[in-house]
């Protein structure tokens, strides 16, 4: 990303450039600022190519007209599938191409999924730039939710941060429209009780809910958070397979915290984010390791009952959640 910025500074492009990734934001917010940067706010010199069916010859003719009034000319191209096996013919086309654009013409592909093996990737890679966009550390995020509010002259403590990031879920697309809901009803600072009142609760935090309610033994109320899950059109099946990764993720946390490991470490070897990792080993408390087990056990018994037609998959996860509350 740093490269990039320094293109747009000096105004020095490369001829190529390959954006892909998990972080959609991040991804969309390049793509723009490149696009400004050489497009000038002018669409007349930029051509756009969305999908793994567009036609590859219409991409290298517009690729090959000169710009309009203008120095340059922008051909973006999104989730084109050149990158991955199944267009081979396609992308070798493509590979060639990229060897010799036009001086007056810039190439953009944004894509979800690569193979860093094709020969077009590792072409994009001599001539211009391929960046990969990760979804940022909860650190960096927390900084990120903090430099958003005070652009509006509002404030967001790192505890209210970190509790936007629990409620919402790491995906910067929905905090940055969560943080905006916020600074549009909030008055000078952010609060527990404003996240409560304003913010779309993930699934994610849902099921920590439900999880949760489990443990302590409150049936009225996990039930009740079923139930909402279920008006909000959330699946059973959905429900119960996060409900067990839920279970799995609790025991796996328990069991390294107890040999020892931090929440870094932990955090590291499960591949989750370090707050996480604090929730489940909180969750933890409320569950024998043997009641663990046997909730996921319990979990892989529902699943089978409901896909061999033995139990209708609303009730059975409802007789879950009934047997494993309070147990």
């Amino acid at each position: 990303m740093k490269k990039i910025n320094e293109d747009i500074k000096s105004n020095s492009f490369k001829s190529v450039y390959l954006f892909y990734g998990e972080e959609a934001y991040l991804k969309q917010e390049y793509e723009k600022r490149l696009k400004k940067a050489i497009c000038k706010d002018n669409d007349m010199n930029l051509d756009v190519f969305e999908g793994k069916s567009i036609i590859i010859d219409h991409i290298l003719d517009a690729a090959e007209t000169l710009p309009f009034l203008a120095e340059r000319r922008l051909i973006l191209v999104r989730e084109s599938s050149l990158f991955v096996s199944g267009r081979k013919d396609d992308s070798e086309k493509m590979a060639v191409f990229t060897a010799d654009i036009p001086e007056t013409t810039i190439m953009l592909f944004v894509e979800s999924n690569i193979d860093k093996r094709s020969r077009l990737y590792k072409r994009v890679t001599e001539r211009g730039r391929a960046v990969e966009f990760k979804t940022p550390s909860e650190g960096e995020l927390v900084l990120w939710l903090t430099r958003i509010f005070k652009s509006k002259e509002k404030t967001i403590s790192k505890p209210m941060a970190y509790l936007l990031l629990q409620t919402v879920g790491s995906s910067m697309d929905l905090l940055y429209r969560e943080a905006h809901k916020l600074i549009d009803y909030i008055g000078q600072e952010v609060t527990g009780e404003d996240i409560e009142a304003v913010c779309t609760r993930s699934l994610e935090s849902k099921i920590f809910d439900l999880t949760d309610a489990v443990g302590r033994g409150r049936l009225t109320d996990a039930l009740d958070i079923y139930g909402n899950l279920l008006v909000m059109k959330e699946q059973p099946m959905m429900v119960l397979s996060m409900l067990a990764r839920q279970f799995r993720m609790i025991l796996q946390c328990k069991e390294l915290s107890q040999k020892g490991l931090s929440q870094e470490e932990t955090a590291a070897a499960l591949g989750i984010r370090g707050f996480m990792v604090s929730k489940y080993v909180e969750q933890g408390r409320n569950f024998s390791r043997e009641k663990l087990i046997k909730s996921l056990k319990a979990c892989l018994d529902a699943d089978m009952k409901i896909k061999t037609g033995g139990m209708g998959d609303k009730l059975a996860v409802e007789m879950l959640i009934i047997e494993y509350t309070g147990e």
